[in-house]
This record gives C-alpha cells, structure tokens and sequence, in this order.
C-alpha cells in the first residue's frame, strides 16, 4: 500500500510545519535521481492543508513512482508574503536533504525536485521558482495566479452573487497564525488507492462529525476589500520583470470559466515566462477547482492528463541533456 509518513521541517509562529511524505510500495526501481514532486494545496493562502489534495495527483505520481510530498504552509491573513516564502524554501531544503534517508535510499541529496499546487498551491509554485535555488526540475501549476498584481484583486470584484459582509470573516481575521485544517471528509487518505493507484473499491470517506466553518471565502472577501495583494506586496514579482524568464520549465493548466482566479492569470503568466519554457493548457469552459473530485480515466480530466505527459517529456528531455 501507498505509505505515508509526516515529518516537521520547520518551526514557525504557528509551531511546527509539517509536510506529509508519501511513498509508493514498491521502491525498488527509484534513486535519488528519480524526480520528486512537492505539492502545495490550495485554499486561497488562506484555508486547509497538506491533506486537501486531489486524488489525481496521488495517482500521477503513484503510477511514476515519483515520492510525493504535500507541505503545510502559514496562512494568510496572519502569515504575510515573507513567512510563505520562508516555508517554500524550509520545505524544499528538508526534502533535498531528508527524503533519500526517508525513502531508505542512503544519505545523500534528493536531486530532482519538481513544485505543483492547484489554485493559491500554484501561486507557491511560482514562488518557489522565482526563490529557490538550485531551481526545481520543472513547475506544474493548475489555475494559480503568478502575482495579485491585476486588476481582478484591486476593482472590489465580488465573487459570488452578493458581497460578504465583515462579521462573516471576522473570526478568521482575528485568530491566531495557523497552518489550516482539513475536514475529513475532504482529506486524501492512502488507503483510497491501490498499490498501482487505481481507487480502493472497499474504501469508504469518513463523515465529517461536525459542520466545517470554511474559511475558503476568506479568500473572497480578500479580493472584494482590495485587500488581498497588501498581504503578499513583499514577494510580488510584476510580469514585466525578467525575473519570470529565468523560471524553470513550467506546465500551465487553467479553466476558461474560472470565477476565483481569471484565466488571463495564465495567459499573462504564459507570456512573461516565454514559449520556450511555459506550456499553457486551457480547458474550455472549465471552472475553478474543476479537477477536485477527478480521478484517472475521467473524461473531463483528458487535458491534465496530456499536461502529465507533457511533463514526463520534459523530465526525459533534462536527463538526457544532463546525461
């Protein structure tokens, strides 16, 4: 079975960050040179953890028998643009330096690191690409915008069909720094796949015992105020900056019917890394987050799915460059 292990790879504000490290039964074919994806969960920077992700995304790297890695975060509107960073790079340094020990592949470094999330996920992926060094393998980044820096979180947008008023968010504004929650019946669990990551048959999601105060709306009621891009103002990178340039190869994906993030977040995101390094995949129509509940073999998942391939591409592409 699919083994989970959680490990602190920090102390923060929040106390210990934690990421969760998942590894495929049979590990005999890997080494440190097999790529490793770290994955950041979405939320809006501001709701659940490193158990909200999709199951699809266990299956892709299941079936590569790549290590995955999902990573706790502070959160916004506690945390500020600088704290994200700081965990994006205390993560990364942790699994380069831990995960061959972790995996039983002696004490060497982890080599070949790739960074994804989905949604304010990608928005850390991006990050980790303008900060880290050496820069990861390649960024796969399903509708997250590179930057708050649009019009979109600076006109007072409403998303939704009526503003959210202050004493809706005002709980979540007042509590301490955290590094989220995810309710249970919206948690990934190892045992809801097979050893080749098809779906368990028997497995069963828990019930969540209790209703889930979401804070996810936070995120719109951010946006709304126009108070979204002061949180992160100290890590914002503009899309004109050559900054974006020197990104590594990165994998786009986003929906043309997104109402949280705007696909022109990708289109501008697409032509400030440039053609020779980005790939855009659009999905028509799709919504934000339309990928939540999609597993392998889903018809509405056939685009992400050539994204992955897209990406196994590029993976052979820098093994043989650097052979």
């Amino acid at each position: 079975m699919l083994s989970k292990t959680t490990h602190a790879y920090a102390h923060s504000r929040s106390g210990d960050l934690q990421l969760d490290i998942y590894l495929s039964a049979d590990r005999s074919s890997i080494d440190n040179t097999t790529p490793a994806f770290i994955y950041f969960h979405g939320g809006g920077l501001v709701a659940f953890n490193r158990e909200f992700i999709p199951t699809h995304i266990v299956q892709s790297c299941v079936q590569r028998k790549w290590p995955l890695i999902s990573v706790d975060y502070n959160l916004l509107p506690q945390a500020k643009g600088e704290d994200l960073v700081s965990n994006i790079c205390d993560a990364y340094r942790f699994v380069r330096g831990n995960l061959c020990r972790i995996a039983d592949k002696g004490d060497g470094i982890w080599e070949n690191i790739i960074v994804g999330g989905n949604s304010a996920g990608a928005y850390m992926a991006y990050q980790a690409g303008l900060n880290l060094e050496p820069k990861p393998l390649a960024l796969f980044c399903l509708y997250g915008p590179g930057n708050c820096m649009g019009k979109f979180w600076s006109s007072n947008h409403i998303i939704g069909n009526a503003p959210i008023e202050f004493d809706e968010v005002s709980w979540f504004l007042e509590a301490p720094m955290s590094a989220g929650h995810t309710p249970p019946d919206m948690a990934f669990y190892p045992e809801s796949l097979l050893d080749d990551g098809r779906p368990n048959p028997d497995f069963k999601m828990p019930v969540n015992p209790e209703p889930f105060n979401e804070p996810a709306f936070l995120y719109n009621w951010l946006v709304q105020e126009n108070k979204l891009p002061p949180l992160v103002s100290d890590i914002e990178v503009p899309y004109s900056s050559p900054a974006w340039r020197q990104l590594p190869k990165t994998i786009i994906i986003h929906g043309t019917n997104d109402q949280i993030v705007p696909y022109e977040a990708a289109t501008n995101l697409f032509k400030a890394i440039g053609s020779e390094t980005a790939i855009l995949f659009t999905v028509p129509d799709a919504p934000h987050a339309f990928d939540q509940n999609l597993l392998h073999g889903d018809k509405d998942l056939e685009i992400v799915e050539q994204a992955w391939k897209a990406l196994d591409q590029i993976v052979r592409d820098l093994k043989r460059a650097s052979a």
